[in-house]
């Protein structure tokens, strides 16, 4: 049988104190539910895995324990979302992606939507995930442009950058 986890001798301590239960008491439970023989032995640290279950139910049963789930540190609760779902794109990235396309010389003046259209099918990202894609591209576009103005960049006239 596994020994008791350091969870289980946690929750059981927590349940003492939160239902008030007295360390004679304590001992009466961890003798009835097989820790030791007698008040001297008797501790939750001497129980297996098994049988400290049992004595944290019998506390819930009994004496109305109910395990809470931990308390937040100050941040922001962070809520899954279902499956396929996604966030709007942050105001970060919202302003990021305006300071990369102000410094893109586009040769027409709707150009970052018809990128936006070519790459993620759509005039303007309206998801995190579109958003984060289009960051990357217009990185993508001023590191080659920045390498064509370096000379280092051997573009041909099929390779070279669409701005």
């Amino acid at each position: 049988m596994p020994d008791i986890s350091p969870t289980q001798i946690k929750l059981i301590h927590i349940g003492n104190s939160s239902c008030k239960i007295s360390a004679e008491e304590h001992m009466a439970h961890c003798i009835e539910f097989g820790a030791g023989l007698d008040e001297w032995t008797a501790s939750s640290k001497h129980l297996n895995y098994d049988q400290a279950s049992r004595l944290i139910d019998h506390l819930k049963a009994a004496h109305g324990f109910e395990i809470k789930a931990r308390k937040d540190s100050g941040r922001a609760e962070m809520t899954k979302r279902p499956k396929g779902i996604t966030g709007l794109p942050t105001p970060g990235q919202v302003k990021y992606l305006d300071a990369l396309g102000s410094k893109v010389s586009w040769r027409v003046p709707d150009g970052f939507e018809r990128l936006c259209t070519k790459i993620i099918k759509k005039r303007r990202p309206t998801t995190s995930r579109e958003a984060a894609r289009m960051i990357e591209c217009l990185k993508g576009m001023l590191s080659l442009k920045a390498q064509k103005d370096s000379g280092q960049a051997g573009m041909t006239k099929k390779e070279e950058a669409p701005f």
